[in-house]
């Protein structure tokens, strides 16, 4: 499938895409291909930023205190860097 044919197809009646990289760049790039066809798009830099965040009416619990909580198998990676 091509990115037109995908594009085309795509179920655009106001779905939310939520892109999370800890890339800034990857991030904008996302948003702009995905918002140029017409998806509502919202980014966050980490898995902790977005589960902070719990977009409204998702099954993302925001009564958890961290990743970890919301996911058992979530494990970030050394901050070593």
């Amino acid at each position: 499938m091509t990115l037109n044919q995908a594009a085309s197809s795509a179920p655009r009646s106001g779905a939310t895409v939520y892109v999370v990289d800890d890339d800034a760049s990857v991030r904008k790039s996302l948003e702009r291909l995905l918002g140029s066809v017409g998806y509502r798009v919202q980014t966050y830099g980490s898995a902790r930023e977005f589960l902070a965040h719990p977009p409204a009416g998702s099954s993302c619990s925001s009564a958890c205190a961290s990743p970890a909580q919301a996911c058992p198998s979530f494990s970030p990676p050394d901050s070593a860097t």
